[in-house]
């Protein structure tokens, strides 16, 4: 039989070239990568925005907001502490989650004052689903509460949100941890400085002596809330029949008191991460008190920024 042969010219003399193997690998990755970046792009915008992010930003909206329509530069709360609280609530929204935030309608609304910012935060610290959120809240929270204090320059108010209910709290189980029954030490301890400096009314002035007998009168109501008698039991107590005053008391006894506030608002922000949102209520009526009398007190200024974190 004979053999037919294509006609010479459809015969390529030479193999595909190396270069033209390469292009087409090249163009392979190529699509793949493209696949890949559109998939990336469609699930960072149309996942959902996890818990803790929508509470994070949900709390850096709320300084932004001070930081761009309420605050003008003052010797109590400085642009510096506020974009150092800024910085600690992490960066902000992409467009993706502000628009998951907006579908969700947790935004948070525009306060009308320092004081009502701090509130939030303070609501933000008990809510947080993160403990370290928590912390950071509580402690922008404080700042803000102290440098309003400063502005308003009246007695403070104490917080009646940390008194229980009339009908009583219902008691909840205690757990001693270790971070939660320091700050109530700190908190017992601050009581007992305001006792005895109740007991100099002749060094005190009119205001002082009203915002001294207020903590004392906090740090009992702390002590009898139904939420906070089971860790009265825990080990180490807490609470303690007598504590160290502390150094310059005979000379500056309101200001001892103030100085004894602001540990414990501190201890209080330090125990937010491993408290149960049960103990955050309690704990963060106590921080307003004490934060506002600290203030008032023994000022600061300017007010840290971030007291009691690192």
């Amino acid at each position: 039989m004979e053999q037919t042969h294509p006609p010479e010219e459809l015969v390529s003399p030479h193999p595909p070239s190396a270069p033209t193997r390469a292009w087409h690998a090249v163009a392979l990755v190529l699509a793949l990568l493209l696949v890949l970046v559109l998939a990336a792009g469609a699930w960072a915008r149309w996942r959902p925005l996890p818990d803790d992010d929508a509470a994070r930003l949900r709390a850096r909206a709320t300084v932004a907001s001070v930081r761009s329509d309420l605050h003008s530069a003052s010797r109590w709360l400085t642009d510096d502490a506020l974009d150092r609280q800024l910085d600690a609530l992490g960066p902000a929204a992409s467009p993706a989650q502000q628009r998951r935030l907006d579908e969700r309608g947790t935004a948070p609304p525009s306060p009308g004052s320092l004081s009502e910012a701090a509130d939030a935060l303070g609501r933000d610290a008990v809510t947080a689903p993160d403990g370290d959120l928590a912390a950071t809240a509580g402690a922008v929270a404080a700042s803000w509460w102290a440098a309003d204090q400063a502005a308003a320059g009246t007695v403070p108010d104490p917080d009646e949100s940390a008194r229980p209910d009339e009908d009583g709290a219902a008691a909840g189980s205690s757990s001693c941890t270790a971070e939660v029954l320091a700050a109530l030490r700190a908190l017992d301890r601050s009581g007992f400085v305001a006792e005895a400096a109740s007991a100099r009314r002749d060094a005190l002035d009119r205001d002082a002596t009203k915002t001294v007998d207020a903590v004392a009168h906090s740090s009992h109501r702390v002590l009898e809330d139904s939420r906070v008698v089971p860790l009265l039991r825990c080990e180490p107590r807490p609470a303690a029949a007598r504590h160290d005053l502390p150094a310059g008391f005979e000379e500056h006894p309101a200001r001892s008191v103030g100085t004894a506030q602001r540990e414990a608002g501190e201890a209080v922000v330090r125990a937010l991460p491993a408290a149960s949102s049960e103990e955050r209520e309690w704990l963060v009526g106590a921080l307003r008190d004490a934060a506002r009398s600290a203030q008032a007190l023994d000022p600061q200024e300017p007010v840290a920024a971030l007291p009691g974190r690192p």
